[in-house]
């Protein structure tokens, strides 16, 4: 068995002793490779021992040194932003020293450029100086807005020239700021204080002493003043106002024609909000004091109320042109204020009128040239007239003392288009009512419909009161307590009548001026009133006739009986005049005596209609009594009177009868 192990180690050597040579040959040329290359290392070593005594000291530092000096330029690069952050935060306070706040905005926007930079953003040593930069940026956002508001305030499109350097300056300094827009909100507050600041004030100026204390109120300071002080009040007020609001619009208008838009968070532009805003604020503030006296102005004259409305209108039309706010809230409360001064006016005019005419005592009224002259601008087309307060004390005088004081001074008469008319006193207190109606209707033109209802009124009571005081023989009753209704009576009813009858085309035309077309139709009431009042006039023209009728069928009548017109056939005066029997005498007398009054009150026109009237009633009425007495009413009543059967008794009772209409 060995022997077969060694024969078969001796043919795997003979099998692989070629390879095993030739690597021998390799490993030979291996190790001569190896010799040279370690005999080359000592050269360089050599070499390198040679460059380290002769040239460079240490030189395995190289690559460290390179990192190093890469760290070294890296922090100074640091170490001078740093010093560039310190520098521009130091120049800050030394620039709003100064008062250069646009370029403290720029140093603090330009430290916070250098705050982001990567190399120092996560220094712990610079993280104080982004809070110190914000203090910074509060005290220049507070400077450049104080300043802004301030010229905003005062503005004046006088000086754009200078405003157009500075304004640019703050406007971009708050922008680098990010500051505009709540300084625009600032502004506006700002402006709302001031003008609220200022009607405080202006009232507390203006309140009366008594109540000028430090816990007066501004409703305490309104309510107690006085008419002429609150207009007094009011001017001055609106000048302020005037002064702030066409500030505000300067304002917009500059900032529009220098591109500077102040942009609120919704994207609306803060410039025209702010106008608004003031605009509004301006409007409530007036009509909160205007409200505050709606009592009072209730009371005042017509001159006053007239007076109030002039002034706040002037200010709604020129507050309403320069903001383009429709004041729409001021104007309706003026309106509500007219409204109410009307409404009291007309109560007040019903009660004084209703009084006139139960204290009516039915005389002659002279008229002063005061109202002539205003019934004379009415027929020229002209409804304005002038505060008649002291005309209507002047004409009650006159009326009251006229007929007791027995003087025999002459009354003047009312004049229309050439027409005479006597009246009494509470016929010219309506025609004063009526025409002051009209004058607040041309005033207050939105109030012009409602005028035409209480002129309506008016004339209406008129019409109604004198129609039951006269016709119905109210007046015994009243507080005049007139002893009975005569023709005297009844000729100035219908004098009064017929100047309202007058009128009324002139009124009518004036209400018609102040009202728009559509409401024409309204003044369908006054031509009803006019008819009312023709009926008025008829009845009482009737009446006259009414009252001739009484005195002839149960005065005279009677005295018919026992008349025999044959045996005065032969009757004959000494001067040879016809003498009328006791009947027609009579009738003859008291015609005459009608004819006495009226031709003295009546206008030549009505004296004829009266009489006329009257005629036709005696040319109807006569026969018929003479028949009745012929004929009688047996058995009760038997004939008292016979008619004449003689020729001679028939002529001479046809004489009579026409000297008696003659």
């Amino acid at each position: 068995w060995l022997d077969r192990v060694e024969v078969s180690l001796l043919n795997q050597v003979r099998i692989k002793s070629a390879q095993f040579f030739h690597e021998t040959n390799r490993f030979g040329l291996l190790q001569e490779w190896i010799a040279s290359l370690v005999i080359e290392c000592q050269r360089v070593r050599t070499i390198l021992q040679h460059l380290k005594h002769n040239s460079v000291h240490a030189w395995e530092l190289i690559p460290r040194l390179d990192t190093q000096r890469q760290d070294v330029a890296l922090l100074s690069q640091v170490l001078d932003q740093a010093a560039d952050v310190m520098r521009c935060k130091a120049s800050v306070g030394g620039l709003l020293s100064a008062g250069q706040d646009l370029h403290a905005a720029e140093q603090i926007q330009y430290g916070r450029q250098l705050l982001q930079q990567e190399e120092i953003r996560g220094l712990m040593a610079l993280a104080t100086v982004e809070p110190q930069l914000r203090q910074y940026e509060a005290l220049v956002v507070a400077n450049l807005g104080s300043e802004l508001i301030e010229v905003f305030l005062d503005f004046h499109a006088q000086q754009q020239q200078q405003h157009k350097t500075r304004v640019p300056e703050l406007v971009r300094g708050l922008e680098l700021c990010h500051a505009l827009a709540p300084t625009g909100v600032l502004y506006g507050n700002r402006l709302n204080d001031v003008i609220r600041m200022t009607v405080r004030t202006t009232v507390g100026e203006f309140a009366e002493e008594n109540a000028t204390n430090a816990a007066t109120t501004v409703k305490a300071g309104v309510t107690s003043m006085t008419l002429e002080r609150f207009l007094d009040c009011l001017d001055m007020l609106f000048e302020q106002l005037v002064t702030l609001l066409k500030a505000s619009v300067a304002v917009k208008d500059f900032c529009a024609k220098e591109g500077i838009r102040i942009q609120h968070e919704s994207g609306d532009d803060l410039a025209v909000q702010i106008v608004t805003s003031a605009a509004e604020l301006s409007c409530k503030s007036i009509s909160e004091l205007l409200r505050l006296r709606k009592d009072a102005h209730s009371l005042v004259t017509l001159q006053e109320m007239k007076r109030l409305w002039d002034v706040c209108m002037s200010f709604t039309t020129q507050f309403e042109n320069l903001t383009d706010y429709k004041a729409t809230g001021l104007r309706s409360t003026l309106l509500a204020q007219a409204k109410a001064f009307v409404e009291r006016k007309h109560e007040s005019n019903m009660s004084s009128l209703v009084a006139a005419l139960e204290s009516e005592r039915w005389t002659q009224c002279d008229v002063s040239a005061e109202r002539q002259d205003a019934l004379t601008r009415l027929c020229l087309g002209r409804s304005l007239m002038p505060s008649s307060t002291k005309v209507y004390a002047t004409d009650y005088a006159t009326t009251n003392t006229g007929e007791t004081s027995g003087a025999k001074k002459k009354m003047a008469d009312a004049e229309v288009e050439g027409v005479r008319y006597k009246v009494v006193w509470s016929c010219l207190l309506l025609v004063e009512m009526v025409m002051t109606d009209m004058a607040c209707a041309a005033h207050f033109k939105a109030l012009a419909t409602n005028m035409v209802g209480k002129v309506a009124e008016l004339l209406r009571l008129f019409n109604s009161r004198s129609t039951q005081l006269v016709l119905g023989a109210g007046a015994i009753h009243s507080a005049a307590r007139l002893k009975s209704i005569n023709a005297k009576h009844l000729s100035l009813v219908t004098q009064c009548v017929g100047l309202i009858i007058s009128i009324l085309p002139h009124v009518r035309a004036a209400l018609m001026a102040q009202l728009p077309s559509k409401q024409h139709t309204l003044l369908n009431d006054l031509d009803a009133i006019k008819r009312e009042y023709e009926e008025h006039n008829e009845k009482v023209l009737n009446k006259f006739v009414n009252i001739i009728g009484g005195i002839v069928e149960h005065g005279l009548a009677p005295r018919i009986g026992n008349t025999n017109f044959d045996d005065r056939a032969n009757e004959q005066t000494l001067d040879g005049t016809i003498a009328c029997c006791v009947f027609l005498e009579g009738i003859s007398t008291n015609t005459r005596k009608m004819h006495q009054v009226l031709s003295s009150l009546l206008p030549p026109d009505h004296l004829q209609d009266s009489f006329s009237r009257i005629f036709a009633y005696l040319d109807q009425k006569l026969p018929d009594l003479f028949l009745a007495a012929a004929v009688g009413n047996p058995p009760t009543n038997p004939p008292t009177f016979s008619l004449p059967s003689t020729d001679e008794g028939k002529k001479r009772m046809l004489i009579e009868v026409k000297t008696t209409t003659q």
